[in-house]
């Protein structure tokens, strides 16, 4: 069975508290973006929120896609600092 992913991607405002990133605040950029199982990696997760205007051509290789199963972070790599993020749900179908 195929599995299909409903998404929210948010834009977040972080600051650095004690050494770590906190969540200030996020904002809605999309709702009801629908997501393959096979399309979640790092590298297509990147190409389509580049595609879609979300992060820069200058942004390769500066950025780390982390999976923290319902929620995908696309941070900065170099400071952690979270940028964007995924909100995922599991439904049946697209």
């Amino acid at each position: 069975m195929e599995r299909w992913f409903k998404t929210e991607l948010r834009s977040i405002d972080a600051v650095r508290h004690d050494g770590v990133w906190v969540w200030n605040e996020s904002f809605l950029l999309e709702s009801d973006i629908y997501w393959h199982e096979e399309v979640l990696t790092p590298r297509r997760i990147l190409r389509q929120l580049r595609k879609w205007g979300y992060l820069t051509e200058s942004s390769k290789g500066k950025l780390r896609v982390v999976d923290e199963g319902d929620l995908i972070e696309i941070q900065e790599k170099n400071t952690g600092r979270p940028l964007l993020a995924l909100f995922l749900q599991e439904t049946k179908t697209a």
